[in-house]
């Protein structure tokens, strides 16, 4: 189990891990890295924060933070903010 545990802490090991398991759709690739801004929208809702509980606690206009979410789909290549946060349950 230890080497199991130490290929999934390289990112890629544990992307192709989580495609194999079905757990990430197959074309799911993060093309470009998140920014911060990005990270902290992605994580409230992660939390179970709708979009605009997230938009108010970031102190951002709501269209704003719906352009972060466009942003991580099209990073990730989901269609959906669900297909975004799946993954996200087995990353822990």
């Amino acid at each position: 189990i230890n080497c199991v545990q130490e290929k999934l802490t390289d990112p890629k090991n544990k992307e192709i891990f989580l495609k194999k398991m079905g757990v990430l759709p197959r074309d799911f690739t993060l093309t470009k890295p998140f920014s911060n801004q990005e990270k902290a929208c992605l994580n409230l809702l992660y939390q179970g924060k709708n979009l605009k509980e997230t938009a108010k606690e970031m102190h951002l206009f709501y269209r704003t933070a719906e352009h972060y979410i466009e942003n991580i789909k099209n990073k990730t290549n989901c269609q959906t903010k669900s297909e975004v946060l799946e993954p996200l349950r087995y990353l822990k």
